[in-house]
């Protein structure tokens, strides 16, 4: 099914539409801008949504205004999962994805300008300059889809070294490692695999009269539904994407393959150890810049001095990505499991306790703990051992997600703040009220500081 199947399949079901609380835009912001669109708040109206589910128009919630593809699976992927992780995760304390959308219907907003044709950017005329207004284009079809307001992304927070964000990170980062470790324990355990979990896609919405904040994952153009069927050619997409930057080792050894396979009309050619390792090697040189800012990965691992941060480490680095030692052992590892037929089940059956492909999701968060401790200056040495056991090139020896939460990073540390457990957010069946309201009272005993805002 394609994207224009699924969505007239959608608002076909719907004869009466949701009322949408309206109110006058006065004001607004141009949030974010890219190739896809751009995210702009408070969101655009939408007479005919797709879906029963209510939101309002003011500062609460954002429109991602998208380039329609008919046949663009990233869309589909955040209109299916944006339901399932609506039910998974009601009050959205983990995951702010897509909840709504319509087709772009032109109106006035104080952060769109309509123009004409999309400009030649070689062009010097003033309709190329950047401005803070989102450039629509006439000749452009457009989706617009609404997600709650979820704040700034990490990378940005990071970045900017707002001192205000960055203390409050050092602070709690405790929480925010065991609230976004949480937040994938509950994917996996329904089953999703994010495969682009990083900075860019984990967001902190801080609020600093009550020196509080919400941390949650976004963007699940990615995601995989991994209690599915599988083919064996299924696999070649199944690893290709996500950010090269936060894939580990196996994923690309295992994808390189699956490349080489499918030239090969999935016959083994007589040089594949050969083909598959040059391509391996290349996809290296191709991300070469930002694994040279890797730094603080060392031959021994992941290791930081919040005061004495020697950039020349990087001169004798072993990559985090291994050397070429390193990368013929998992080679071998993963093409005993191909031989014995075994590599297929160990990527795709979620209930195979051999299965690795969760993994994946552990290492790329363990690479954004390394950013945050590195940007935040935190010096914690449970910290670089939880991380370690994170972004292990070893797979095999990689912490799964539970792991993670059983570490003792996690345990009887001195903490500031409480956070509510995955139970008592999915499961409790209370009213959205009576959750606040409960909220609100454990927040004066406990100093809460991840909460639903």
């Amino acid at each position: 099914m394609s994207l224009k199947e699924y969505i007239t399949n959608i608002v076909s079901k719907f004869e009466l539409y949701y009322n949408i609380e309206q109110k006058t835009q006065s004001g607004g912001k141009l949030l974010g801008e890219g190739g896809y669109g751009c995210v702009i708040s408070p969101p655009l109206k939408c007479n005919k949504p797709f879906f029963k589910i209510p939101y309002s128009i003011d500062e609460k919630y954002v429109s991602k205004i998208f380039e329609y593809d008919e046949e663009d699976e990233d869309v589909f992927n955040e209109l299916k999962l944006g339901n399932k992780l609506i039910n998974i995760d009601p009050y959205q304390k983990y995951f702010s994805p897509i909840i709504n959308g319509c087709n772009f219907v032109k109106q006035k907003h104080p952060n769109i300008q309509y123009l004409i044709s999309r400009p030649n950017y070689n062009s010097t005329s003033s309709s190329t300059k950047k401005t803070d207004k989102c450039s629509i284009f006439n000749d452009v079809e457009y989706l617009n889809l609404i997600s709650k307001n979820a704040g700034i992304d990490f990378d940005v927070a990071l970045r900017n070294k707002n001192p205000n964000i960055i203390n409050f990170i050092r602070i709690n980062y405790i929480h925010i490692f065991k609230h976004l470790c949480t937040a994938v324990e509950l994917l996996h355990k329904n089953n999703i695999l994010h495969r682009d979990i990083k900075t860019l896609n984990s967001m902190i919405d801080y609020k600093k009269e009550r020196q509080k904040a919400s941390i949650t994952l976004i963007d699940f153009g990615l995601s995989v539904a991994m209690n599915k069927k599988f083919k064996f050619t299924d696999l070649y997409d199944l690893t290709y994407f996500g950010t090269d930057y936060y894939k580990p080792l196996e994923i690309i050894i295992v994808n390189c393959m699956l490349k080489v396979l499918k030239k090969n009309k999935y016959q083994e050619p007589i040089d594949f150890k050969k083909q598959v390792l040059k391509r391996v090697f290349d996809s290296y040189k191709y991300i070469a810049k930002d694994i040279e800012q890797d730094f603080y990965f060392t031959q021994n691992g992941f290791k930081y001095n919040g005061d004495i941060l020697d950039k020349n480490i990087k001169s004798s680095n072993y990559q985090r990505y291994g050397n070429k030692n390193l990368i013929n052992h998992l080679y071998n590892h993963l093409y005993k499991d191909f031989v014995n037929q075994k590599l297929f089940n160990n990527l795709t059956n979620s209930q195979d306790k051999h299965n690795f492909i969760y993994k994946w999701d552990v290492f790329s968060l363990g690479l954004m703990f390394a950013e945050i401790i590195v940007k935040a200056k935190i010096n914690d040495e449970k910290a670089f051992e939880l991380v370690n056991n994170m972004i292990n090139p070893l797979y095999f020896n990689r912490y799964t997600i539970k792991q993670c939460l059983e570490d003792s990073f996690f345990k009887n540390r001195n903490v500031h703040n409480y956070s509510p457990s995955i139970e008592s957010i999915s499961k409790t069946k209370i009213t959205k009220t009576k959750f606040i309201n409960s909220t609100s009272k454990k927040t004066k005993k406990h100093n809460v500081f991840l909460q639903v805002i």
